[in-house]
């Protein structure tokens, strides 16, 4: 499974603590907190389907892959939690 490419948009940090009310503040908050999960999602995936990471070759294929499997579904609770904070939802335990 192949995600698409982020791209990303150099800005200065200060902008993204720009915001005109706490609900906005809270939406920017959870935004930037998708942003980083989709790029830990993407890594998970991808580390999951190589056959081979020399960095990591002391662990076996399965066991490297069980654990990038394991943080995948780590990451997409994450997100969930993230975009139900955006909308103003509760959370699910």
């Amino acid at each position: 499974m192949t995600l698409p490419k982020s791209r990303t948009f150099p800005v200065k940090l200060q902008s993204a603590f720009h915001f005109t009310s706490e609900e906005e503040k809270e939406v920017l908050i959870q935004a930037i907190r998708l942003y980083v999960l989709y790029e830990d999602l993407k890594i998970e995936l991808e580390g999951a389907q190589e056959e081979h990471i020399p960095v990591l070759e002391g662990t076996s294929r399965e066991t490297r892959r069980f654990y990038f499997v394991r943080r995948t579904f780590g990451t997409l609770l994450e997100i969930s939690g993230a975009m139900q904070a955006a909308g103003g939802q509760k959370r699910v335990p």
